[in-house]
């Protein structure tokens, strides 16, 4: 797919994805919203206890705290480069 795409059309997804972000890091997130929601609302809980986060039920979340992206591989970075300069030199 990655072949297939130009570099305009890679760097809309890259956009959007910075815009709208999905993944199952973001399926955990939202998971973890509804389920402090519904349990911090419905339970009967000591009026001074700390509210329920997210990340009480999803402990690989730390919303202070962006996820670190792994390094990327030779092959990775050869492509990235081949993908700037076609969209700035032109396709070859």
């Amino acid at each position: 797919m990655l072949a297939a795409m130009t570099a305009r059309e890679w760097w809309g997804w890259q956009v959007y994805g910075a815009l709208e972000p999905w993944g199952g890091r973001q399926d955990d997130l939202r998971c973890g919203i509804l389920a402090s929601l519904i349990v911090n609302w419905s339970m009967n809980r000591d009026p001074e206890a700390r509210p329920l986060v997210p990340a009480d039920f999803f402990p690989g979340l730390k919303e202070d705290e962006p996820e670190k992206p792994r390094p990327q591989t030779l092959e990775e970075q050869a492509l990235q480069l081949d993908m700037m300069a076609a969209a700035f030199c032109g396709a070859p």
